[in-house]
Formats: structure tokens, sequence, C-alpha cells
């Protein structure tokens, strides 16, 4: 991570800024920071987390289970 900030909205929403090399590295930080989290931009981590969530939930719906 190069440089970060973090401030509060006029909304109350916390907002954290991050100018990284590589975006992919943070999603699963992201994902751990759970249902709250929104990302603005860039957009490819934005539809990096939208497709997880989808296959998150296509595994739940479906009833998959983990290979043993």
């Amino acid at each position: 991570m190069l440089s970060q900030n973090f401030y509060k909205n006029e909304l109350g929403n916390h907002i954290f800024e991050f100018n990284i090399r590589k975006p992919q590295e943070i999603v699963c930080w992201l994902i751990n920071l759970g249902k709250g989290v929104i990302v603005l931009e860039p957009t490819e981590l934005r539809e990096q987390l939208i497709s997880l969530a989808k296959n998150v939930i296509f595994n739940y719906e479906n009833g998959l289970t983990p290979k043993t």
C-alpha cells in the first residue's frame, strides 16, 4: 500500500482512501470488513467483489459444499 487517508463524510460514513499498485491485494481485507463495505472505485476492484459475492450466493443457494 502506497498511501492511505481516513475521514468521515457529511453523511457520517467512514471513507477510506488508498493508493495501491494492485487493487486485488486488498480483496480479502475488504471482505472481512463485512456487509457495510462499498467500493466506489476502481471499477475493477468493485466488479471483483461483486463477482465474488455472486459466487458465494450461488454456492449457498445451490447447496454446494466443500470437497473433503
